[in-house]
């Protein structure tokens, strides 16, 4: 389990819980919930837990080859600023949940500031 973030986790219970409106897991233990959706196999982490929950070093350790990189002009992603993110502006080596939930912020962020 450490090499999950656990802001990852929590967004990943809680897209879970919107898709099933299932309350039982809101009530799980993180290592229920990672059984449960074949996160984790008799104990031990999947690749796909990994990429989708991993903290930057399990990363970097278990699969250095995992590296999104992104490049967008028309607007200035800064997640430092974003509320609940963990993922600095220098980071280069994010799982995916925390990743795509700070962009998401900053494109609603963007269409609220054009409004």
């Amino acid at each position: 389990m450490a090499d999950l973030d656990s802001f990852a986790i929590d967004e990943f219970r809680n897209r879970w819980h919107k898709k099933t409106n299932n309350p039982a897991i809101l009530e799980m233990t993180d290592q229920q919930l990672l059984e449960d959706s074949k996160l984790s196999i008799d104990g031990e982490l999947t690749v796909a837990a990994l990429i989708l929950l991993g903290t930057r070093k399990a990363l970097g350790v278990h699969l250095p080859q995992c590296e999104v990189i992104m490049e967008y002009r028309s607007m200035e992603l800064l997640f430092d600023d974003l509320p609940n993110s963990n993922i600095k502006d220098n980071d280069q080596r994010v799982s995916l949940l925390p990743w795509v939930q700070a962009v998401n912020c900053q494109c609603k962020l963007a269409a609220n500031s054009n409004a």
